[in-house]
């Protein structure tokens, strides 16, 4: 019995990912023309594709040190995976513009 996708062939994903992304994220960030909310997405896309990378590099350290089916295994990973989640979540509420005089809760407080 064999794999449906291989390691190898995941591996080749990411890369390609990895030097894809950036590309298409200099590409957001040069027609973005001034906007703010365009020139953070470009930014975030152009680094989803290393990161993507990095986290599978990691996960895949990880497994192979301590085990796929072991309790250690599980534990270990989400405990990186949520402080990274967290992190990340923390950056890009700090850096994504906020623009508060046209936010929908300002909005609604001003009808009333």
């Amino acid at each position: 019995m064999h794999e449906i996708v291989t390691v190898s062939e995941i591996n080749h994903v990411f890369f390609a990912l990895a030097i894809a992304a950036p590309l298409a994220g200099a590409a957001l960030f040069a027609v973005s023309r001034q906007k703010k909310t365009l020139r953070a997405a470009a930014f975030l896309l152009g680094l989803a594709g290393p990161a993507n990378l990095l986290l599978w590099l990691m996960y895949q350290a990880l497994t192979s040190h301590l085990g796929l089916d072991s309790v250690k295994n599980l534990f270990v990973n989400l405990a990186c995976f949520l402080l990274i989640g967290a992190a990340a979540g923390i950056g890009i509420g700090k850096m994504w513009p906020h623009n508060v005089q046209n936010s929908p809760v300002q909005e609604k407080s001003d009808e009333q």
